[in-house]
């Protein structure tokens, strides 16, 4: 079930890259780190910016995954695996509410301090020391704000999401509320994609045949705007606008190719950084806000270049 992150991880983070830590017992003190599946470049740039935390505060990093992130029972196994190691600490993330809430249950029997990335909505029923990410919702709106300030003329856009899930409703809810009473922008259908850029490709192909009026692909995340990008363009499609969310390096390199119009960047090696110090202060029995908001800003043709030469960025507030 299992599936390590291989080579989405960079060479300083060798244990992890060639199938994980033995089977048994920890030698060394480890935090355990479990993003939800491995199809997505943002969770490999969430992993970058943690190793480096890990190693400044001496730990190891085991980094485990389901091979697919609907794959809930999966996950479940990984968690069971890596906790029977021995970890210091544990870091999770799951698209699915009741699986996340699960996990973290596992951790909290086990006496296994939790902290949860990518999100930052409170689980009921589940002790968590911390909670890291973005606000969800407010990015969508920030994508539909964007693309009021760039519309010229009236727009039909594709909306293409995720697997259901609180990551798709928040990221679609936000854009959606944002539009309301928008007299040239009109959301024409909602699709499918399942966060893979392949799966993206075909039903926004389909999108176009249904309805060639199409001319905004709104990804609910970069991998899948940038399926929405591989369609338009083998269907010869001009002048599309094709937004994401993630900030992946692989967005902005198509920012500044001409491809993509925008990403909305959630700063992911920041997301990594600061779960990996918030697992630690719970480690050390050490204060910790319980809320870190990380603070996303959008990415297009006239910042991607800044973008991508830059160092994580700042954009950090606690509650």
């Amino acid at each position: 079930m299992k599936k390590p992150f291989g080579a989405l991880i960079f060479l300083a983070a060798m244990p992890a890259l060639w199938g994980g830590l033995p089977d048994g017992a920890y030698h060394e003190k480890t935090i355990g780190f479990i993003p939800p599946g491995t199809v997505s470049p943002f969770y490999a740039e969430v992993i970058a910016g943690a190793q480096p935390a890990c190693d400044m505060g001496g730990f190891k990093l085991d980094v485990e995954s389901p091979k697919h992130e609907d794959d809930f029972e999966g996950m479940l196994h990984v968690v069971d695996e890596v906790l029977q190691r021995g970890p210091q600490g544990i870091c999770l993330c799951s698209t699915d509410g009741p699986t996340l809430i699960g996990a973290i249950k596992k951790a909290n029997r086990a006496g296994v301090p939790a902290v949860v990335f990518n999100s930052i909505t409170p689980l009921p029923d589940a002790n968590v020391f911390a909670y890291v990410g973005y606000d969800q919702f407010e990015a969508g709106r920030k994508v539909a704000r964007y693309l009021k300030a760039i519309a010229k003329g009236a727009k039909k856009v594709c909306i293409i999401e995720g697997l259901p899930s609180q990551f798709t409703k928040e990221r679609e809810g936000g854009f959606l509320e944002e539009l309301k009473g928008s007299a040239d922008i009109a959301v024409a259908m909602k699709v499918r994609g399942d966060w893979e850029r392949t799966l993206a490709a075909q039903v926004a192909s389909d999108a176009l045949a249904r309805d060639p009026g199409i001319n905004v692909f709104y990804g609910l995340s970069d991998e899948m705007a940038l399926g929405a990008l591989d369609a338009v363009r083998r269907q010869g499609v001009k002048d599309a606008v094709i937004l994401g969310i993630d900030g992946n390096r692989s967005a902005i390199k198509s920012i500044l190719e001409g491809g993509m119009t925008a990403t909305l960047d959630t700063n992911r090696d920041l997301i990594g950084k600061e779960t990996i110090n918030a697992v630690i202060k719970a480690v050390r029995r050490e204060r910790s806000n319980r809320i870190i908001v990380i603070e996303p800003f959008n990415i297009d043709r006239s910042t991607a270049h800044r973008a991508s030469i830059a160092v994580p960025r700042g954009g950090l507030a606690c509650r």
